[in-house]
């Protein structure tokens, strides 16, 4: 949504939903709603980047990190998807505990890795989501 105060008008994107979760980077709102619905959003101008169906369901909040938006499905599989067009890439083992039903914090990064966090667990997984382990 955004409020002209000059203009005294309202704009807003129609955004996936009912329920979203958002990660920001640079000029580019990334959101995703629980029902698996994903799209990238200008800040500045409102307007709609793409949006594409992933074909699963989130169990927490995405983050973006080096071109790539990361969530966790609630199988518990660690989802990419490419931020310059939302293509979704190859997904990561699946690790039952990291899809619980309560939401997961966003993803995040350190030393080459992706860490996701439950109530009980650390996972981390390589980038590509290809190798992952739980403590």
């Amino acid at each position: 949504m955004r409020l002209d105060l000059r203009a005294k008008s309202w704009r807003y994107t129609k955004l996936p939903g009912p329920d979203v979760a958002a990660a920001f980077s640079r000029d580019t709102a990334y959101i995703m709603s629980y029902e698996g619905q994903a799209a990238a959003v200008d800040t500045a101008t409102g307007t709609r980047l793409w949006s594409v169906d992933t074909g699963f369901s989130i169990a927490g909040y995405p983050a973006v990190h080096n071109g790539r938006l990361y969530v966790v499905d609630t199988k518990g599989r660690l989802i990419t998807l490419d931020t310059r067009d939302g293509t979704l890439l190859p997904r990561g083992p699946q690790h039952p505990g990291m899809g619980s039903k309560a939401p997961t914090p966003p993803p995040q990064f350190a030393d080459g890795k992706v860490y996701v966090t439950t109530s009980t667990q650390l996972y981390s997984a390589s980038l590509d989501g290809t190798e992952a382990t739980g403590t």
